[in-house]
């Protein structure tokens, strides 16, 4: 048994030397053989998850924490208050006929206001015979009318039908055309133009919770025969 424990201790001693020879270096460093690439490496377990239990823990979804109750609030809705009504009422010929239906309307215990506008308007058709280029030649033109037995006639001196030579100005329009066809026969070329002139018509303007009522309206009739009842957008 002795002998066997020193032969052990021999061959101990024998490898131990001959590792040391191989594994330690000129300069006495220890160079440490690389690991092979077949060796399995060590591995924590904290390191370690099963592929099945991370997919598991990937599809959880955090749940949200409920949302808190909110009571129902009643709502109450007023009804709309009533609406004003506008009208305008004309139009006047004179300022005088429009004071009268505002007076009318004040006595019914109703407001308005009074404004006036500007209108172009026809009062007549005018038979001439084209501005000539002299008045010399008006005044041959209106000698051989007189010639021809036309009277009412005259040479224009204004600016704008200046030497045209007027044949009247007639309120029916059927009535300028016949003039005009007389003329034409005589083998002139009259005209027939619309005269205008500017005329002031007056409105008065109401805003209320109620329309006129018709025997008021009736009244205003009565003042202003030609003046309408308009209904307004109210501003």
């Amino acid at each position: 048994m002795k002998k066997l424990f020193i032969l052990l201790l021999i061959c101990n001693l024998g490898l131990f030397g001959w590792l040391y020879i191989n594994e330690t270096s000129v300069d006495g460093a220890v160079t440490i053989a690389p690991i092979a690439d077949d060796v399995a490496k060590l591995q924590l377990l904290s390191e370690w998850v099963d592929t099945s239990e991370q997919q598991l823990i990937n599809r959880v979804e955090p749940v949200s924490a409920p949302m808190p109750f909110v009571p129902p609030v009643a709502v109450v809705v007023e009804p709309p208050p009533s609406q004003d009504i506008c009208f305008e009422i004309g139009p006047f010929k004179s300022d005088d006929h429009a004071s009268q239906s505002a007076e009318k309307i004040s006595a019914a215990g109703l407001s308005s206001s009074k404004r006036r506008t500007f209108v172009e308007e026809r009062f007549g058709y005018w038979v001439l015979l084209p501005p000539y280029t002299s008045r010399t030649k008006a005044l041959e033109a209106a000698t051989k009318l007189s010639e021809m037995g036309i009277q009412d006639y005259f040479v224009v001196l204004a600016s704008g039908r200046k030497n045209a030579v007027s044949l009247g100005v007639f309120k029916q329009k059927q009535s300028a055309v016949q003039r005009k066809r007389v003329i034409e026969k005589m083998g002139f070329k009259p005209q027939i133009e619309d005269r205008m002139k500017k005329e002031t018509r007056y409105w008065l303007d109401y805003r209320g919770k109620n329309a006129l009522s018709e025997a008021l309206w009736s009244e205003i009739e009565a003042i202003s025969p030609e003046a309408q009842l308009n209904r307004m957008a109210c501003k």
